[in-house]
């Protein structure tokens, strides 16, 4: 018996076939290209919560965000992020700096 017989008339061969080809196809949305840029723009944002990997932010119009840890910096400090958004009105965001605290809140 050849190896392509037993691989057709194989009826685990299938369904190990079919599986890896499902994860193939799964895996592969994970490298989707977001689309065109339509605007990149910085905000400022506060540091709510710190994880391990990553802030939780709040940005000024009250969005929040997870993104990842690229500066140190502490809870409730205030951060420059850069955010691009696609044409699919997707948005990622990235911390550029540390802000100086505002003096202007009593």
């Amino acid at each position: 018996m050849t190896v392509a017989k037993i691989l057709f008339n194989n009826r685990s061969a299938k369904v190990y076939a079919l599986l890896s080809a499902l994860v193939v196809l799964w895996l592969g949305g994970f490298f989707k290209d977001e689309g065109k840029i339509i605007r990149v723009y910085e905000a400022p944002a506060v540091i709510e919560t710190v994880y391990e990997k990553a802030y939780l932010v709040r940005l000024d119009d009250g969005r929040k965000a997870r993104v990842m840890r690229d500066i140190e910096a502490k809870l409730a400090e205030r951060v420059l992020l850069k955010i691009t958004r696609y044409d699919t009105q997707q948005e990622k965001a990235v911390v550029v700096a540390k802000l100086a605290p505002d003096d202007t809140e009593e």
